[in-house]
């Protein structure tokens, strides 16, 4: 989906607040909370997110992604991460959000997501990134 990111998430605001919006996902950013192929489910939210809370949003290039938040900035925009991300997400518009992730159904099955800090998915993209840069010099030595 492309476009203007603030009418898509007007629209999808919209279609959450009339009935249960599910939305399936794609990529591998959110590790096994959220793995490929799960459906999401999406609920439109008043308040702002809160740290460690999965979100679903649309992105400056009108794409939606569900990943966890992190921080506002000064600016009053807010911050995301996927799980397995190796960096933190550009800076959203609160008109771009569309709403909480409460649920996930995976095969069938469903199940509540829990809220977790934050920090841990930054803490684990970087063991991942030391890791790739030793594994590399150590390539490099050979």
């Amino acid at each position: 989906m492309s476009g203007d990111p603030r009418s898509i998430a007007e629209v999808l605001r919209e279609r959450a607040a009339r009935s249960d919006l599910w939305i399936p996902t794609s990529g591998s950013s959110m590790g096994r909370d959220v793995p490929p192929g799960t459906m999401v489910l999406v609920r439109p939210e008043t308040r702002s997110p809160r740290l460690g809370e999965v979100w679903a949003f649309v992105t400056a290039a009108g794409d939606v992604t569900v990943h966890r938040y992190l921080r506002r900035t000064s600016l009053g925009r807010f911050v995301f991460v996927g799980d397995r991300a190796e960096s933190a997400d550009a800076p959203i518009r609160a008109e771009w959000l569309v709403g909480r992730v409460p649920v996930v159904e995976e095969g069938g099955r469903r199940r509540r997501l829990r809220r977790v800090s934050a920090v841990r998915p930054l803490v684990l993209a970087a063991v991942r990134g030391v890791r790739r840069r030793l594994s590399t010099r150590r390539a490099g030595n050979r």
